[in-house]
């Protein structure tokens, strides 16, 4: 995980098959004694998902597998590696090639997004910031804005409701949601008017490492 990190190796990591099939395999472990082993392997495909050829990462069904599958973790212990799965969408999302392909897929990424926008436990807050922020990231496609905003049992209905959150602990989760809604067709920007001026003007959300 640590080798990772470093921005000049971390292409030539990605690059190669057999270290990549190694990350996998320890990402899609179950075992509970192996829950250090598997976070690790998932930090590592996080900090990997960060460097200029991410769409090789989502077009691997080994890594989008690991990827979502520890996604979809629900036992708190597996919170950390949870939160690196979502920041590897994360960034993931942030490259054009992918958004479309990630929103698209209804009972994958999709799906899995729109439930971790919508926690409300405070120890899930990290998950659910995530999470908007990649709803954000994906918002910006066009057609991915459009979906969202008729999706009025989805993800519109998280977006909105996000973006109406208040205390500072929220600012993010907010923000991010502002930023999603600033994206959408004319109709949606008009429901968020009074509020949308607060949301970030540009760029993407990109969680760049794990820790």
């Amino acid at each position: 995980q640590s080798l990772s990190s470093d921005a000049e190796i971390k292409g030539p990591m990605l690059a190669d098959v057999q270290l990549r099939g190694a990350l996998v395999s320890a990402a899609l472990l179950q075992d509970p004694g192996d829950r250090m082993a598997r976070t690790c392997a998932l930090g590592a495909l996080q900090n990997l998902s960060n460097v200029n050829d991410h769409a090789s990462m989502w077009e691997d069904a080994g890594s989008r597998e690991a990827l979502l599958a520890a996604a979809r973790l629900q036992d708190t212990s597996d919170r950390k590696a949870r939160i690196c799965a979502f920041g590897a969408l994360r960034n993931l999302a942030a490259q054009p090639e992918n958004k479309e392909r990630m929103w698209s897929e209804e009972a994958g990424a999709r799906s899995i997004l729109v439930e971790a926008a919508s926690l409300s436990d405070p120890a899930d807050r990290e998950l659910r910031d995530c999470a908007l922020a990649t709803l954000w990231n994906l918002a910006t496609a066009p057609a991915n804005a459009s979906s969202m905003e008729k999706d009025r049992l989805g993800a519109r209905v998280v977006i909105d409701k996000a973006s109406r959150l208040s205390g500072p602990e929220n600012r993010k989760a907010r923000a991010y949601a502002l930023a999603a809604l600033r994206s959408f067709p004319e109709q949606a920007k008009g429901d968020a008017a009074a509020v949308v001026d607060a949301a970030p003007q540009d760029g993407s959300a990109i969680a760049v490492a794990a820790t």
